[in-house]
């Protein structure tokens, strides 16, 4: 008996330690500095805006692809969003998952999920956590013309042209021993591009 109750309190107090050192990285990774690193592979109906600065630079065959997605109402836009991760800590930081918003111009554009974990190193390490994003460009800015929706794309694509305001909020999530727990606030980040 006194064995069973010496193995219990072992796998107990590992439990604890375990969920003690899950808090001690979630806390430090709230304290990390986060920067937009870059927007990278962004299309715009299906057509790479890689090296593309204006719609005078469309091939004929991406012009008929950008003008079928205006005339049938869908403009589907992706994008991945690459943040850089510092953590000044003296301890690691981490994150098994999370929910994030991304906002253009203050306007809330989607949601979505961190679905892997993510490790920072202490002591100024530094680490990226990718975002896939995806939306219908036409939905969201109903009553735009193709110009300024292609002008909108280009500059997430190149970060030049007219300024876009583009800002994330993260809500971490820990897991302790199988059991998620999400932090009680959104972590908010922004840039202008």
């Amino acid at each position: 008996m006194k064995k069973l109750n010496l193995v219990l309190l072992i796998a107990l107090t590992g439990t604890m330690l375990s969920g003690c050192a899950f808090l001690r990285e979630l806390n430090a990774f709230t304290k990390c500095d986060f920067k937009f690193k870059n927007v990278t592979n962004v299309t715009l109906a299906n057509i790479s805006l890689q090296n593309k600065k204006s719609l005078k630079e469309f091939s004929l065959v991406d012009g008929a692809k950008l003008l079928t997605a205006v005339a049938t109402n869908t403009v589907p836009l992706q994008l991945n969003v690459n943040l850089l991760v510092t953590n000044p800590n003296s301890v690691n930081a981490a994150l098994s998952g999370g929910e994030w918003i991304f906002f253009i111009d203050s306007k809330e554009m989607l949601r979505g999920n961190i679905n892997q974990r993510v490790e920072i190193a202490a002591n100024n390490g530094t680490a990226v956590l990718p975002l896939t994003m995806q939306l219908d460009l036409k939905k969201l800015l109903t009553k735009e013309t193709k110009e300024t929706l292609v002008n909108f794309a280009l500059g997430l694509a190149t970060q030049e042209g007219e300024s876009t305001r583009v800002s994330l909020w993260i809500k971490p999530v820990i897991d302790i021993a199988g059991v998620k727990m999400n932090y009680p606030d959104y972590i908010r980040l922004g840039k202008a591009f």
